[in-house]
């Protein structure tokens, strides 16, 4: 009889009497009748019996099984009822069917199967759970990819099914299968510690929990790191020592590599504030030892959070200067500001070999650290970089040390004889472009001394045509000293620069310059300036023509005393307010009773208070004689 044959002779019999011959031929070793009983089974028809090809699905070759594809809807509602109807026991079949067919959305029958007693059913569920928890695990992945890129990614109801069997596999996973389960969570990585925290904080002596911190100090680096930095800051008590701890004893570099990565990423306010306060730090032991090389901006947020961390100051530098040995100068120079805002408490041994050996944008900010924090080297550190190749870090040092020599310059001056004092100041000159503006800037100086010793410097350095504006303004000073020094470098003996230099200022757009002018060609006591003095009478400004009219008379030109009487009977009120001073200066013969003429009829208040001073303060002598 045909194998056809008897399939219709079964088909005759009763469904009782038939069974039994359909079940063993599905149990035959022999591929042809199994699936011609399969196929047969599966017809449409008073017949079919799915319940019974899920129920031998496990005897069935590896084709077939395949080929049962098609009516794979089918075949996982029956799998399915006879799995959540508990205790059948053919349940095996069930779940070998949902883990060779099941799609994602399967994962949620699965996991009933993993506490079984029958030891064949918990491994063929977690078998299959696995297997659909690690391909949602490689979709998760890549949905993150594509979020990067602007993509937007849901989730279905099969992947929210896959998500909460994981959490109902982690609940109630049987010890034996422990490190199983473990090994998928690393696939998940960190975002299934939402899932996960609750068993640990409430049940951390189960196997699953064993089995997750032994892993971590193990386990794939990537996944191992985002864990326990995360642990290390919990907010629960128990989980931060876990992740302390891992960090604590796990050295391998690929491991530090990560975990400065994550640290380096923290940016949430609670989540910094808990690095920052990490009793110990216990996260820099494995992080210092491949701080050389990380990446460029992991390094540079890295340092940005070490100089934030509550150590004692010299030990948080120590951590900062960690950076120093980084290949990039970028890293190595925002390791140097980091230092630089610290001050450096422990010393600066550490940037002075960074100004030895280190990147040129690194040096540069070594610099500025030495610079600004004056350290009692500073010149010994610098002077190696004035020949530098980096125009920059040349002129920052050069300035520096200019600064520094200028300093000391001047506070040895006066201990120097003549000779010595001229051939540093020329020295200084040839390294120092800014020597002129330094000695400019001690010339505008509140203290008469410091003023003076910068015009004995100008003088040394015959510069006083460079430095022309200033020398001017004090030809005014208070300090006769410094007055009678600035008319000596201005015009040191009637030379022909000098008085070149005073005629210029009589021209000078500013009134108060051309009255000093005006008062230096007095000073200078020679009558052959009158010619040039005569011309400034007609001024436009009152003090200047005053002045000259002063200076005229004492450099003995009679005619300067009509001018001085004509000023006090101007139209002018300034006018005569300031031929009243220069007529009180000059004190001619006559001048009190002129004065005293002017007060009888003066109209102006502020005019006849002027007077009444210069009156008041007259000599004893009735008057001067001419």
């Amino acid at each position: 009889m045909s194998l056809a044959d008897t399939l219709r002779y079964l088909q005759e019999l009763p469904t009782a009497r038939r069974q039994p011959y359909l079940e063993a031929a599905l149990q035959e070793d022999h591929s042809g009748v199994q699936t011609a009983v399969v196929r047969w089974l599966l017809q449409p028809g008073a017949g079919r019996r799915p319940d019974l090809v899920v129920d031998h699905f496990g005897a069935l070759p590896l084709p077939l099984q395949q080929e049962l594809s098609a009516q794979r809807d089918e075949l996982l509602a029956v799998a399915r009822e006879k799995i959540v109807g508990g205790r059948d026991p053919r349940r095996l079949a069930a779940f070998q069917l949902v883990a060779a067919l099941g799609d994602l959305g399967s994962a949620e029958v699965l996991v009933l199967g993993i506490a079984d007693a029958n030891d064949a059913v918990a491994d063929t569920a977690l078998a299959g759970l696995v297997v659909r928890l690690r391909s949602y695990a490689q979709a998760r992945r890549e949905a993150l990819e594509q979020a990067r890129d602007g993509v937007p990614v849901a989730r279905d109801a099969a992947q929210e099914a896959a998500w909460q069997a994981l959490a109902t596999a982690l609940r109630n996973c049987p010890d034996a299968r422990a490190e199983a389960l473990c090994a998928v969570l690393f696939e998940f990585g960190v975002v299934s510690m939402s899932l996960f925290r609750g068993v640990l904080v409430t049940k951390p002596e189960a196997a699953i929990c064993r089995a997750f911190v032994g892993r971590l100090g193990t386990g794939p680096a990537p996944a191992s790191a985002q864990f326990v930095v995360q642990l290390a800051l919990d907010g629960d008590a128990n989980l931060q020592r876990i992740g302390q701890q891992v960090l604590r004893d796990r050295r391998d570099p690929e491991f530090g590599r990560e975990v400065a990565r994550e640290i380096a990423a923290v940016r949430d306010d609670r989540s910094l504030a808990m690095v920052r306060n990490l009793r110990d730090v216990p996260w820099w032991g494995t992080v210092q030892y491949v701080l050389p090389g990380l990446d460029g901006d992991t390094a540079r947020r890295l340092i940005a959070v070490v100089a934030e961390l509550r150590l004692e100051p010299p030990k948080r530098q120590a951590h900062l200067e960690a950076f120093l040995a980084h290949e990039d100068g970028d890293v190595q120079a925002a390791a140097v500001k980091a230092l630089h805002a610290q001050g450096c408490p422990a010393g600066i041994e550490a940037v002075a070999r960074v100004l030895r050996s280190g990147a040129v944008v690194a040096q540069r900010a070594a610099v500025r650290l030495v610079i600004d924090l004056v350290p009692a080297q500073r010149v010994a550190l610098l002077t190696p970089l004035l020949g530098s190749g980096d125009v920059e870090l040349r002129q920052l040092a050069v300035r520096e040390v200019s600064k520094i020599s200028f300093k000391r310059y001047l506070e040895r001056f006066d201990q120097m004889d003549e000779a010595t004092r001229a051939i540093a100041a020329k020295a200084l000159a040839k390294i120092d472009n800014q020597m002129l503006d330094r000695l400019a800037e001690e010339i505008g100086a509140l203290d008469p001394s410091r003023r003076l010793k910068a015009l004995r410097i100008v003088d040394v350095l015959d510069a006083g045509q460079e430095l022309q504006k200033p020398l001017l303004e004090l030809l005014d000073d208070p300090d006769r000293r410094v007055r009678a020094t600035a008319i000596r470098i201005v015009e040191l003996s009637g030379s022909y620069e000098g008085v070149k230099v005073l005629l210029a200022a009589l021209s000078d757009p500013d009134r108060r310059v051309r009255a000093n002018a005006v008062e230096a060609f007095e000073e200078l006591a020679d009558p052959r300036f009158v010619q040039i003095l005569v011309p400034v009478l007609r001024d436009r400004d009152n003090r200047v023509r005053a002045n000259a009219a002063k200076a005229l008379w004492q450099l003995g030109w009679p005619e300067a005393r009509d001018v001085m009487l004509a000023m006090l009977q101007d139209q002018d009120e300034m006018v005569r307010l300031s031929a009243v001073w220069a007529i009180g200066e000059s004190q001619f013969a006559g001048a009190r009773a002129a004065l005293e003429a002017r007060e009888a009829v003066e109209p102006a208040g502020r005019v006849r208070v002027k007077l009444r001073e210069v009156l008041a303060e007259w000599p004893s002598s009735a008057e001067v004689p001419s």
